[in-house]
């Protein structure tokens, strides 16, 4: 929205009044540039708000919690540490959408090809990108 407010001030108040066919093209310009921004067309659906928080968790957790014997590598699991940041007594209570629809996972014990699993290794490597993107030093 600033980028499309900045080029209509600079179109509609520029000293030199400008021509027709430049108002109208940068006004497209704008426009595009507001369709580029909307919620509804041009966002990207990103980390859901409540994954935030689990994810600093498990990331803190992977990366204080270094295998003896492989550089790299955590000794903690990602099935366990699902395990650890999911369940509440003794079950999954995640919803999980699949292409039947939405479900609840409902295992005492996740496995390491699990939907909760897969999610949890998305959130970390998202905030992993964002952390990098932020440049703070990892």
């Amino acid at each position: 929205v600033d980028e499309a407010w900045k080029l209509l001030v600079d179109l509609f108040f520029a000293t030199p009044p400008r021509s027709r066919e430049e108002l109208i093209s940068g006004i497209w310009e704008a426009q595009a540039i507001l369709f580029s921004a909307s919620s509804q067309y041009g966002r990207k659906r990103g980390q859901p708000r409540t994954m935030r928080p689990i994810a600093v968790r498990a990331y803190v957790i992977r990366k204080f919690n270094p295998h003896p014997t492989k550089a790299d590598e955590s000794s903690v699991s990602w099935a366990k540490l699902a395990d650890l940041l999911f369940l509440e007594n003794g079950k999954c209570p995640r919803k999980i959408r699949d292409e039947d629809g939405t479900t609840v996972c409902r295992v005492a014990r996740h496995q390491y090809n699990s939907p909760c699993v897969k999610a949890l290794i998305t959130a970390v490597s998202h905030l992993h990108s964002a952390i990098k993107h932020d440049r703070i030093p990892v």
